[in-house]
């Protein structure tokens, strides 16, 4: 028999269920993400941090070149370049905010090893 918004107990068995499909999912990932990033370090996320940061100078300062040369005329070229900065950034965010997302949820576990020296 099925049960109905209507009926007693919906409520704790639509939260059951979802207790379940939370706990499903955590397993899932952990175990899938395991297999894709056996162990991450602080420092191997710290790096990324880095990256992110020097993809977002690269693309600002490509943005402060833009038809500097020519007084606000760009060619093909500049446009190109400053997409290629953009998107390289856009990806490089994304995949730090999916990763810092995962970390959050417990779905990777990060090692604290010391850091040696600062990572930039």
């Amino acid at each position: 028999m099925a049960i109905s918004e209507g009926d007693r107990g919906w409520e704790r068995a639509r939260s059951r269920l979802l207790d379940r499909v939370e706990i499903a999912v955590r397993e899932a990932n952990r175990a899938v993400l395991r297999e894709r990033i056996p162990e991450l370090s602080e420092a191997a996320f710290m790096r990324l941090a880095v990256t992110v940061a020097r993809l977002r100078g690269e693309y600002l300062a490509e943005a402060m070149r833009f038809g500097h040369d020519r007084m606000g005329r760009v060619t093909p070229a500049e446009t190109e370049r400053l997409a290629h900065a953009r998107r390289a950034f856009d990806e490089a965010v994304s995949a730090f905010e999916a990763l810092e997302r995962a970390i959050s949820r417990g779905y990777i576990d990060i090692s604290e090893a010391e850091f040696g020296h600062t990572p930039f």
